[in-house]
């Protein structure tokens, strides 16, 4: 779990709805919402963020939460930017505790030992704080907010985090066909193409449960459905499948993932 410094400068957005969101999240309540995060892609699911009001007139830390949706691209929240077609990153959040501008913990206060002048004077959405002193601004906030310090937040700059977490979550799969899938396998014999390796030897057969079928033409490059025959499936085993689509947007053909391994000698005769 990481921690990222979120910015709101009220000269250039004037979030009218604060007052009202603070009292929400002061009766124990999260309030969902969206932030821009300048150009960070790495902030993912679960990531600690803080937001800091910027300008002159009671600058301070405003609000904290927990990234519900990883950084992705989105126009931009600025009209005129979004007027010309630009982009900026957003992540959604959870937002544990915000404050009235009038009650924030004060620029001056986090410059005591808590936050850098690099970080307090970052203009800039998205920055990363490191986990000394995201353990130090969690227990200031914390005692700012006259609450204890979250489980969560406990995990700071340890090799532990917070798991477990019942969330809801729904898939869209495309259909894949049964029958088609098992005549693959049995086509296989358990080598997997790939690699080479005989997964039937493995463990008296249970290796074979590694066994993946991998679509040569990938079924989410089209929107359509489309007829798939033998001859366009491979079977692979599971390391070698994800190699194969180590690249999102463009799946590793079999034949040259084959070539690379030779090449590296991980395929020994």
């Amino acid at each position: 779990m990481a921690t990222y410094l979120l910015t709101w400068n009220p000269e250039k957005w004037d979030w009218t709805e604060l007052d009202d969101l603070a009292a929400i999240t002061a009766s124990g309540e999260l309030v969902d919402g969206r932030w821009s995060c300048g150009n960070t892609k790495r902030i993912e699911f679960g990531d600690r963020v803080f937001l800091l009001r910027q300008r002159k007139k009671t600058p301070g830390m405003i609000g904290s939460g927990w990234v519900t949706k990883r950084s992705y691209p989105g126009p931009h929240w600025d009209t005129a930017k979004r007027r010309k077609r630009k982009k900026t990153q957003f992540i959604d959040v959870d937002w544990d505790a915000l404050l009235p501008a009038e009650r924030g913990l004060p620029r001056a206060v986090l410059g005591k030992g808590i936050l850098s002048q690099a970080l307090l004077n970052t203009r800039p959405s998205g920055v990363s704080i490191d986990a000394v002193s995201a353990a130090k601004l969690e227990k200031r906030w914390a005692k700012h907010l006259k609450r204890p310090v979250s489980i969560a937040a406990l995990s700071q700059g340890s090799k532990q985090a917070r798991e477990g977490e019942m969330v809801e979550q729904i898939v869209y799969r495309r259909k894949r066909d049964r029958q088609l899938r098992d005549s693959a396998l049995e086509r296989s014999r358990g080598i997997c193409e790939a690699c080479g390796k005989d997964y039937a030897k493995v463990l008296d057969r249970m290796g074979l449960r590694v066994l993946q079928v991998h679509h040569k033409k990938q079924l989410a490059r089209t929107d359509a459905p489309r007829i798939t025959k033998l001859s366009d499936l491979a079977v692979v085993c599971a390391n070698c499948h994800a190699l194969i689509h180590f690249d999102s947007r463009k799946s590793l053909p079999v034949a040259k993932l084959k070539t690379m391994l030779k090449r590296s000698c991980v395929v020994r005769s």
